[in-house]
């Protein structure tokens, strides 16, 4: 049977409007928060969804590159037509730091002393320096000990080798392999051609 047939309804829809808009939109997330916090059945309110259709799940998407703050504040609310999304704002992503990496990598290996495996990883190294903040700005003062990508060229290199990489070595490379000599292998870019030829490096 159709038509009037049926339990009669107890709210009218301006009543479920006004009880839903009443509740913040950062506490009907859900259709379990949303009759837990106005006080109306959520049989009722998925019931005057279908039949109004301007009650509807709203997403707000927070863009890849999450930090924990963005994490927590992604939600999303149930709001009517006539009602305006909370302002929301994320990072910018012009300012992301680019920073250069040298992987250190041998062949995998067994260790007699300490009966262990080397799985030929050998540490991966940025290049990077500390420096002063040379002005002040809202996350910092001036003056601040901050990290900044550094400039490669050959005499940086050959720094980062001697400091950085060949202790890196010394510590993880069996004992056996080191008294037979470790050989570095590297490609043709333009730093290691000038730390290769300015310093009588033997590398292939």
């Amino acid at each position: 049977m159709t038509g009037n047939s049926g339990r009669k309804k107890t709210r009218a829809a301006d009543e479920i409007k006004a009880a839903v808009q009443a509740v913040p939109q950062h506490s009907r997330q859900t259709l379990r928060a949303l009759p837990a916090n106005c006080g109306i059945p959520e049989t009722t309110l998925i019931v005057h969804m279908k039949e109004h259709g301007s009650l509807k799940a709203r997403y707000s998407y927070v863009k890849p590159m999450l930090t924990a703050d963005n994490v927590q504040v992604r939600n999303s609310t149930s709001i009517y037509d006539d009602e305006e999304a909370a302002a929301r704002s994320v990072k910018s992503k012009n300012f992301i730091t680019k920073v250069m990496f040298l992987a250190a990598v041998a062949r995998p290996r067994y260790d007699p002393a300490t009966k262990e495996d080397l799985d030929g990883k050998i540490g991966i190294l940025p290049f990077v320096e500390i420096i002063a903040a040379k002005r002040k700005s809202i996350n910092r003062e001036k003056g601040t000990p901050m990290t900044v990508p550094q400039n490669v060229n050959g005499g940086v290199y050959k720094d980062f080798m001697l400091q950085k990489v060949v202790p890196a070595v010394l510590a993880r490379f069996p004992v056996g392999d080191l008294r037979r000599g470790v050989r570095i292998q590297q490609d043709n870019a333009s730093p290691h051609r000038q730390s290769r030829h300015s310093f009588n490096w033997t590398i292939a």
